[in-house]
Order: C-alpha cells, then sequence, then structure tokens
C-alpha cells in the first residue's frame, strides 16, 4: 500500500489493493480452517437467531465505538480545514502504536479474566490491577516523553509544517494516563457479564463528547479537537471506574501506580538531561530507550526478590531443559 502512495497510484487503485489483500487473506484463512475443521454447509435459523439476540449488545457497542473513534476528525473536518485534519490524523497516528499493544494486551487478558469469575472477586482485582500496572509501565514514560519531545517527534516523521500541532499532541497524550484503566476496566466489566454498562458509556461518551467537540473546535480548532479527545476519554474513565468500584471492588490504587511512577520519575530525569543537553532527536531517542529498558530490567528483578533469586530461576529453568 505504502509502495503504491509513492507511486503516486489514485484511490481507486488503493481500493482495489485493498480489496484483493483482504480477499487473499480470507482464502488462506478458509484453507488453514479447512484442515482442522469439517465444513458442513447448512443453514440453522435458530442458532442464527439465538447468536444475533446474544450479540446485539456487543454490535452496538461496536457500532457506536466506530463512530466515537473517528468524531473528532469528523467535527474538525466540518468546522475547520483539510490541513488541521492532517495535522490531527497525524496526532492520533504517533498514539497508535501505544494503542495497538494496549489492545493486544486487553485482548490477551481477557480469556484469563473470564476463567477466573468464579474464583471470587480478589483473584479478579488481582489480575486487573496487574495488566493496568503493565500498561501505565509504557504509558506513563510515553506521556512524559512526548511531552518534551512531542514537538521534535512530528517534525522529525512529518516535517516542520506540522511543529504547531505539538500543543494537540500534548494535550490528547495526557489520555495515556487514563487509557490503561478504561480499556482494562472494560474488558473487566464484560467478563463479568456487565456489557450493558459498556454500551451506557459508549451512549454517554459519545454524545456529550461531540456536543462539547462542536464547541471547542469551532472555537480552538486543532487544540480544541485534543481537548476534545481528552475529555472522551475522561468521560469513559469515571463511568468505567464508578461501575467497577459499585459492581465489584475497589482498585488498590497505590499499589497500581506505585512502580509505574518510579519508572517515570526516573525517565523524567534522563528527559530532564537530554533537554538540556539539546541533542539531534535521533540521537535522544537512542539513548532514551536504553535507559528505559535498563529501569525496566532493575525493577523486575528487584520486584521478583533481589538478582540471587533471578538467578536461582535462571538455574532452574536451565537443569529441566
Amino acid at each position: 500500500m505504502i509502495w503504491a502512495m509513492q507511486l503516486k497510484y489514485g484511490i481507486e487503485s488503493l481500493g482495489a489493493i485493498l480489496f484483493f489483500s483482504e480477499t487473499l487473506i480470507l482464502i488462506i484463512e478458509w484453507i488453514l480452517i479447512a484442515q482442522f475443521v469439517k465444513i458442513e454447509w447448512q443453514i440453522d435459523k435458530h442458532f442464527i437467531w439465538t447468536t444475533i439476540k446474544s450479540a446485539r449488545t456487543f454490535f452496538a457497542i461496536e457500532a457506536i465505538a466506530v463512530v466515537s473513534s473517528r468524531i473528532e476528525i469528523l467535527i474538525l473536518s466540518l468546522l475547520g480545514n483539510e490541513f488541521l485534519v492532517g495535522l490531527f490524523g497525524a496526532i492520533v497516528q504517533l498514539l497508535q502504536p501505544y494503542l495497538i499493544i494496549a489492545n493486544s494486551i486487553t485482548v490477551a487478558m481477557f480469556p484469563r479474566l473470564s476463567k477466573v469469575i468464579d474464583q471470587g472477586r480478589e483473584k479478579q482485582q488481582k489480575i486487573a490491577e496487574s495488566f493496568i500496572e503493565i500498561l501505565l509501565f509504557m504509558g506513563l514514560p510515553l506521556f512524559l516523553g512526548l511531552l518534551f519531545f512531542g514537538k521534535d517527534l512530528l517534525i522529525f516523521i512529518y516535517g516542520s509544517s506540522f511543529a504547531q500541532g505539538s500543543l494537540a499532541l500534548s494535550i490528547s497524550a495526557i489520555s495515556l494516563i487514563i487509557l490503561p484503566f478504561t480499556r482494562t476496566l472494560c474488558s473487566l466489566l464484560v467478563a463479568n457479564h456487565f456489557e450493558m454498562v459498556n454500551l451506557r458509556e459508549v451512549v454517554i461518551t459519545t454524545t456529550l463528547g461531540s456536543l462539547a467537540g462542536v464547541v471547542l473546535v469551532s472555537r480552538y480548532q486543532l487544540v480544541g479537537a485534543g481537548i476534545m479527545a481528552l475529555l472522551m476519554t475522561t468521560l469513559a474513565f469515571s463511568q468505567y471506574v464508578y461501575f467497577t468500584y459499585t459492581l465489584l471492588f475497589p482498585l488498590k490504587l497505590w499499589r497500581v501506580i506505585r512502580r509505574p511512577l518510579i519508572i517515570s520519575t526516573l525517565m523524567l530525569i534522563v528527559f530532564l538531561i537530554l533537554k538540556k543537553i539539546n541533542l539531534d532527536f535521533l540521537f535522544t531517542l537512542i539513548i532514551a530507550i536504553p535507559f528505559y529498558i535498563l529501569f525496566i530490567i532493575f525493577l523486575s528483578i528487584h520486584a521478583l526478590g533481589g538478582i540471587n533469586v533471578v538467578r536461582e530461576k535462571i538455574v532452574k529453568i536451565r537443569m529441566n531443559f
């Protein structure tokens, strides 16, 4: 797709490439599934109707979520201009890698949460808090990094004309502090069969966010879109936390944020030094990433009980092999 865009192919050609690639994926998946599943060509009306009734809440959630995820760009295109839409799209793309990782982690978490439903709320709480902590390990340092070097990142990837989007990027990046809670608690509520809470959340968030977005974007343009995105994330966060506390259990907040705060404080020191030195952005990135990995390793070793405990576990694993 990128190669075709570089060769200046039109939107029709790109659409055709997307269609044929998806068709090829379907054929490959069908061939692989056919090796393990015996396909019986029949229509079970009762099964179809039961499935539709069971999935209607989730269908409504996903349908509204699609609108909610694109509402900022829609309002910005109506009340702003194409350049502002491009700027905001660039901001969204910078946050996309974290969102992909967060979605993958929550998807992997869901089966585990579903299995422990019958084992009590304490087990669920422990798993949910662990996954929130994992996402905060990535989200908090990333937020600080974008706060310090967001403008440099925009210029490095998109060019100097995108530098004016740095304030909107910083505002949107605040949501990285909240997203670990919303993604985890969303899956937690569904695992406990409270999917109606999720439906209520997307309806309220999309409605209130859209109304506020019209006012914000019309007055503040790109910055208004960033504030709107943060507002919608905050609305979702407040609802999920409230219903988790009232329907399930309270979160032990300090236990969740303690270690991510340690990592973030250490990274804050690194960012301040790098900002003071004022290196080229690429060198800044090359220096910051190893420091982050090093801090994570040291904290993980400490959490496991120290270097001696880790060494013993490694020896045991080697002996088993």
